[in-house]
């Protein structure tokens, strides 16, 4: 659970606003019974992302992405899957050499579909996570098309998959952090949206904000309250 506001307020901060205010949950932390009072969006925390799903070829534990899912709807907040591709916490048989370039995609393609069909009624996705910052290995990489024409083939077809497999209604996101300390990423973040914004393939940009992660609650309390 993030940042709790020390004010108490009777419903959601963004309500009645044309955005929302969202958090993480982690199915097994029980959920705050304070939740809904403050926000109104949700994204899981390490559910949603492949490692904690599918833990060998074919075998998959959704029972936490479905908790988290299933009760984004019963409270009507718009649900955000995160991340179907990132350089961290995916399947070990994506990293261990276990696998050709074919069985890979194969791999990938099923599990973006999977997600895809299985929430149908998610309103954003995560597709690519931290393409910079943490990107998967080259062989995962390669199995996706890797560089290619465009210098980001993998990425690229990883949206392509996502689009083909999610309802037309569920935005597709890219997500990075550290983007604004350096203009250099910076450029090469609005290349690379670009490259898919023409192709019609993303939908909304995502920047990491860490700033709450490195103060503590007293100061937070007396700046915020």
């Amino acid at each position: 659970m993030g940042f709790v506001p020390a004010k108490s307020y009777s419903q959601p901060l963004a309500s009645g606003r044309s955005r929302f205010l969202g958090n993480a949950i982690t199915y097994g932390s029980s959920i705050p019974s304070n939740f809904t009072k403050y926000w109104n969006q949700v994204t899981p925390g390490n559910d949603g992302k492949w490692g904690s799903v599918e833990s060998s070829p074919g075998v998959y534990n959704w029972t936490g992405l479905d908790a988290i899912y299933n009760f984004a709807l019963a409270n009507g907040m718009p649900f955000k899957e995160h991340c179907l591709i990132w350089g961290a916490q995916q399947p070990g048989f994506m990293t261990d050499g276990s696998l050709d370039s074919a069985q890979m995609y194969h791999e990938i393609a099923n599990w973006i579909d999977s997600c895809g069909h299985r929430y149908p009624q998610a309103a954003f996705c995560d597709v690519v996570n931290e393409p910079f910052r943490t990107p998967p290995d080259s062989g995962y990489r390669n199995a996706l098309g890797g560089d290619g024409k465009t210098g980001w083939d993998w990425v690229v077809n990883a949206f392509k998959l996502a689009r083909e497999s999610f309802s037309p209604n569920t935005k597709l996101l890219i997500n990075e952090y550290n983007i604004l300390s350096s203009p250099a990423i910076t450029n090469s973040y609005i290349a690379l949206i670009d490259t898919l914004r023409v192709r019609g393939l993303i939908d909304g940009i995502g920047i990491q904000g860490h700033y709450f992660e490195f103060k503590d609650a007293a100061y937070l309390g007396s700046r915020y309250s």
